[in-house]
């Protein structure tokens, strides 16, 4: 047997099967059940993705075994809850004079807020889950507003949180502050 025969017979093999499977797709009971099956993957689809509610979770047990075929994937990605706060990283910087220095976490310019805006969110994002990166950032900001003359001799880093509301609602004015590090420097310089 030459491998010509063997392609011939492998096409027709195919040929067979995509007449069977246009059969199936043109007859009453293949329409049935094709859309049976769509209409299933969106209802599961949709139903995975409903909010937390007492709908969903007595759904949840019934789908559960859908997850085999990864149609429990969440696309809450694309609808996050809308944020309801605004926060900013303040360090404040007391020199030897007593006078006192701000500097706040925030890109200047336009250029720089386009291309290392990612850098100041991940610097950010650092500083408040990770309180081991708050000394540093910290003495940094302090070594960046003290002049060549100047000595900083105190150093406090503040989360400050305002609270914003729902578009079309009043303006809240809810705020709070927080003391995420403080360090008295006098006594890191000895």
């Amino acid at each position: 047997m030459s491998s010509q025969d063997g392609g011939a017979r492998r096409r027709t093999a195919i040929g067979q099967l995509s007449t069977l499977q246009q059969r199936f797709e043109e007859s009453r009971t293949g329409q049935v059940m094709i859309s049976g099956l769509v209409a299933a993957i969106v209802f599961v689809g949709v139903a995975w993705n409903l909010p937390e509610s007492p709908i969903k979770r007595s759904l949840v047990p019934v789908l559960r075994p859908t997850a085999v075929v990864n149609l429990n994937q969440s696309w809450a990605v694309y609808a996050p809850s809308p944020i309801d706060r605004f926060n900013t990283v303040e360090v404040q910087v007391t020199m030897a004079d007593g006078a006192s220095r701000v500097w706040t976490l925030e890109p200047g310019t336009r250029m720089h807020r386009l291309f290392a805006s990612s850098h100041w969110e991940k610097l950010f994002e650092y500083v408040l889950l990770d309180s081991r990166a708050r000394q540093g950032v910290a003495r940094w900001a302090a070594r960046k507003l003290t002049g060549p003359s100047e000595r900083a001799v105190r150093v406090v880093m503040l989360l400050r949180t305002k609270g914003l509301s729902p578009p079309g609602e009043e303006a809240s004015t809810a705020t709070a502050t927080k003391v995420l590090y403080q360090e008295d420097l006098t006594v890191a310089q000895r």
